[in-house]
């Protein structure tokens, strides 16, 4: 008939709002209620089922309010579990949690922490990596620039160098000409003369004859005229022996057709007096005439280049019988013009590099010759030059391309 007081029913009010686990029961320990309910505890009412021996004890010793350890059958829980006599009234609450229930707040502040730090930790990761990515662009993004700057540095040096190399090439060719120039004018002052000799001796037999007359007042105007007329042939072989030579080494523009056979002729006409003026003999052997294409002029030079060194050869050897032999054949869609003589060859040794330039033997020689003559075979004509010795002497053999065989192509 008794009834708790409004504190002890806000008490228990409370803990059935906090959803709190809590069994109300008698001083006597009689089971009155529990909130919330479980299902099939309503059997216990009026009992003294499901007590725990801590609890007994603590009431028993007259106390009024503790914490223990309780195992409760009725859920198979285990909780923390305080408990409280409601003085004056023969009431006891008891309220608990149980573990799991106890932990799951800080359960769920160690999983926000958790998840917080792993938030944390993997956010941290993205944007060291993206750091890491843009330092690594940067620094490749630098490295290539820097490869780019050295690249263009170094180009530019290298340009700068070729263009100092190319500088002196042009000039050593300008050099390498210009002495070939001169050579040749020296050669072909040398030929003029030589090939102006014997009609100056006639021309001067000639006049002396004429002033003999004279004085002996025999001079009768058919011999005036006679001797007249041929001062004048003898005159215009001399004026035609120089336009010869100003053909002869004329600058070739374009590339023609020529004679191998007729080129040989009016080659060796060129320099057989001289030859004649130191008893060298000079024949040409050609089976069949070849129909060369290239530069007449500049292949004219060539041979006169190689006559030239022949006769030289010879003369340094003092060979009675000197002798230099001109064949021409075809052979392999070639013309092929060989140059022999009996000047006792070149020594093996330096036989590799004749065609070098400025290497000679000689000497007054500038070591340009055979150099400008390869230029002008291989480099302008598309042809090749070769030497090789002899058992007495040395052979040197000109291969061009055949008109022929460039017209079929």
């Amino acid at each position: 008939g008794h009834f708790p007081s409004d504190e002890a029913m806000f008490k228990l009010l409370y803990l059935v709002i906090l959803n709190i686990q809590s069994v109300l029961r008698s001083s006597n320990l009689d089971f009155l209620i529990r909130s919330p309910e479980i299902p099939g505890s309503e059997a216990d009412i009026g009992t003294k089922s499901n007590i725990s021996r801590q609890l007994r004890a603590a009431l028993e010793n007259g106390e009024e309010a503790g914490t223990i350890e309780l195992f409760s059958p009725a859920d198979n829980t285990r909780r923390i579990s305080s408990f409280l006599h409601v003085t004056p009234y023969p009431l006891v609450i008891i309220a608990g949690f149980a573990f799991g229930e106890i932990l799951r707040p800080w359960y769920m502040e160690l999983y926000c922490v958790c998840a917080g730090f792993l938030c944390i930790v993997v956010l941290t990761g993205l944007a060291a990596r993206r750091i890491a990515s843009d330092s690594a662009q940067q620094i490749h993004h630098q490295n290539e620039m820097r490869a780019k700057k050295q690249a263009e540095q170094l180009n530019a040096l290298l340009m700068q160098d070729l263009e100092t190399s190319l500088g002196e090439l042009r000039q050593k060719d300008q050099i390498l000409i210009s002495q070939s120039r001169q050579a040749a004018m020296g050669e072909m002052i040398s030929n003029i003369a030589h090939q102006w000799r014997q009609p100056l001796n006639v021309l001067s037999l000639l006049l002396t004859n004429l002033e003999l007359t004279f004085h002996d007042n025999n001079l009768t105007v058919e011999y005036f005229d006679k001797t007249l007329a041929s001062v004048g042939k003898l005159i215009q072989k001399m004026s035609s022996t120089i336009d010869d030579f100003r053909n002869f080494y004329r600058e070739d523009k374009t590339k023609e057709p020529f004679s191998a056979l007729k080129n040989i002729t009016r080659t060796v006409e060129l320099i057989e007096s001289a030859f004649k003026n130191n008893g060298i003999t000079i024949s040409i052997e050609a089976g069949e005439d070849c129909i060369m294409f290239g530069f007449p002029n500049e292949y004219s030079q060539v041979l006169l280049n190689l006559l030239g060194n022949a006769k030289e050869a010879i003369l340094g050897t003092g060979t009675a019988s000197g002798h230099v032999s001109i064949t021409c054949e075809k052979r392999d869609d070639m013309g092929i013009v060989t140059v022999r003589d009996n000047g006792g060859g070149i020594p093996a040794d330096i036989l590799g590099r004749v065609f070098e330039p400025y290497f000679t033997t000689k000497d007054q020689g500038t070591g340009i010759g055979l150099y400008m003559s390869k230029m002008i075979i291989e480099n302008h004509m598309g042809g090749r030059i070769e030497a090789r010795n002899l058992t007495d002497g040395c052979e040197f053999s000109i291969s061009i391309p055949l008109e022929e065989n460039r017209r079929g192509q």
